[in-house]
């Protein structure tokens, strides 16, 4: 029995001596916890940078980086990241340089190298008087350079009307397409000629009609016509007045109308610059209207490979220039507000490359890409 219970104390003795020391150590540890830390050494710090690269870029530890780094193909990343900050420094340096020479032109300097100082800047010059309209090709034309090709169509009771102005009026219009170098004008002769072996007399019943025609061939996107011509000698001053109407060659809708006048002292030179000034009015009207329009033409025929186009020197096409070829196409109107939502084009057929220019305003062309089958009156128009 006494062994027994020897056996038992001393493993209650054991017990409490482990309890003891526990505690010692885990105080000791609570303290050391409490007291306040050193001052890292430089080694430690550097050690501590460096462990926050790591977990920044663990790459660094990364089996390829150490492959790289052994075979001298790597990047050393502590150089790389020196570079970064560099670079984003430099970055903020132009950003602040930038804000700086914005300012000073807002408020009319210009930044000089360091020790010059501001100087005002010099007026730009003022703009044209010439209506913007005026001053670039239209719609797809701008990109391009191609001109807005539109025909003019003179009513035959304008003539009968005022028959001695008839030369002067085709003076004016001929001066007009010579000098607007963004629209390629048919004039009243070449129209007529076009529409009589068509068989067609233009008159306001046929307006529609004889603007789809145009626009077939030659291709006119729009088509002008004169309506109606007054001159008035009063005294010593002639008055005029143009009225017309603009119609959509493709869709044959009446797109506007217009009514322009002037006047200038009797005599042929002051009918000449009424004429002048009311065609001229005309054209503005024309022009403007024709920056609303991407650059069209049509496929007139296909022979075998041969794709022949009705646009060519005139409308400023070039041997080797590439063309997309798409479906006729229509004009969408509302159904209800009865207003056009713009032309859509038909599906896209394939590209041509144009081999020869013939003519006055035609082309020979060659399929180069695209599977569909190319037909007369497809619509061509400058690459997307």
């Amino acid at each position: 029995m006494l062994f027994p219970r020897m056996r038992f104390a001393i493993i209650g003795l054991l017990v409490l001596l482990w309890g003891l020391s526990t505690a010692c150590v885990t105080g000791k540890g609570a303290a050391q916890a409490r007291e306040p830390k050193e001052e890292l050494t430089a080694e430690e710090k550097s050690r501590q940078a460096w462990d926050e690269q790591l977990q920044e870029h663990p790459w660094m530890v990364s089996g390829e980086y150490f492959s790289q780094k052994e075979k001298g193909t790597g990047v050393d990343l502590r150089e790389w990241i020196k570079s970064r900050e560099e670079q984003k420094e430099k970055q903020k340096d132009t950003e602040r340089r930038l804000e700086a020479l914005e300012q000073a032109v807002q408020e009319g300097q210009t930044l000089e190298p360091p020790g010059k100082g501001p100087r005002p800047v010099v007026a730009a010059a003022q703009p044209s008087t010439v209506p913007a309209a005026l001053l670039k090709p239209a719609g797809a034309s701008s990109s391009r350079g191609l001109p807005f090709k539109a025909a003019m169509v003179v009513y035959p009771k304008v003539y009968e009307a005022a028959p001695d102005v008839k030369e002067a009026l085709l003076g004016a219009l001929g001066s007009l397409s010579a000098r607007r170098s963004q629209i390629l004008l048919m004039g009243p002769g070449e129209v007529e000629e076009i529409l009589m072996q068509q068989g067609l007399v233009a008159g306001p019943k046929n307006m529609e009609k004889v603007a789809q025609a145009l626009g077939t061939y030659p291709a006119a996107r729009l088509v002008v016509f004169v309506e109606k011509l007054g001159l008035d000698a009063k005294g010593k001053k002639v008055e005029g007045s143009l009225e017309y109407a603009i119609v959509d060659g493709f869709s044959g809708r009446s797109i506007t109308t217009g009514r322009e006048a002037a006047s200038a002292s009797s005599g042929a030179d002051g009918t000449r610059k009424v004429l002048g000034e009311l065609v001229a009015a005309m054209a503005e009207t024309l022009e403007k209207k024709s920056s609303q329009y991407d650059w069209y033409s049509r496929v007139a025929m296909v022979e075998g490979k041969q794709i022949y186009l009705t646009a060519g020197a005139a409308s400023g096409l070039k041997v080797g220039d590439i063309l997309s070829v798409y479906g006729p196409g229509k004009e969408i109107v509302h159904p209800v507000a009865k207003v056009s939502m713009g032309f859509q084009r038909g599906p896209y057929k394939g590209k041509v490359k144009v081999l020869k220019l013939f003519g006055r305003d035609a082309a020979e062309a060659t399929l180069v890409s695209g599977k569909g089958k190319i037909e007369g009156n497809d619509l061509v128009a400058p690459p997307d």
